[in-house]
């Protein structure tokens, strides 16, 4: 059985991802709106948090190697699904391919769920213990997520005053500035 997987896992690093036929829903995981445009004239504009817009493997791969890469690994926007002609490229075999695997599968084990997607990180910190929650802004890559879901859980009245104080303590901003940043939010 063990052999069986690994031959499973060898043979989807094998996948050859069409650039053109294979479409990938992008899911807003920020609270303002996000804009994309490459020189290529692709343009991705999601007006807010939540919002989708597919756009192809091979606009996504030029997305993932360009100076937006980073809007990929700090997961501003999420890959919440594939869709394939042919039925046999999944989002897993996307983040392989652009190296992201390492992110969602740190991501999905640190929220205890299977996918990530627009409510996943507003689940955690409205669910998750605040050592959790501190533990899991020890990832750089999680930090914007995580305070833009405290800040709106916040201001929603779903996660008090102090917890969202604690998460931003975690990430070294001083509660004198912390109290600044909830004035100007309002």
């Amino acid at each position: 059985m063990e052999n069986t997987e690994s031959l499973k896992k060898v043979e989807k690093r094998k996948l050859k991802i069409d650039r053109d036929l294979v479409d990938i829903s992008l899911t807003s995981n920020v609270r303002a709106s996000f804009g994309y445009l490459d020189k290529k004239g692709t343009a991705v504009e999601l007006e807010n948090h939540g919002d989708s817009e597919y756009i192809t493997f091979g606009e996504l791969r030029t997305m993932a190697s360009g100076r937006h890469k980073k809007t990929l690994h700090n997961m501003y926007v999420l890959i919440t699904d594939v869709e394939d002609p042919e039925g046999e490229v999944e989002v897993e075999d996307v983040l392989q391919q652009l190296r992201l695997t390492k992110y969602y599968d740190t991501a999905k084990k640190i929220f205890g769920v299977d996918h990530l997607d627009e409510t996943s990180f507003d689940d955690f910190v409205k669910n998750a213990k605040l050592e959790d929650i501190i533990k899991a802004l020890e990832h750089d890559f999680l930090v914007n997520g995580l305070t833009e879901s405290a800040v709106h859980l916040h201001r929603q009245g779903k996660i008090g005053l102090e917890k969202t104080k604690e998460i931003f303590n975690a990430c070294g901003i001083k509660t004198s500035r912390f109290y600044d940043f909830l004035s100007d939010l309002s």
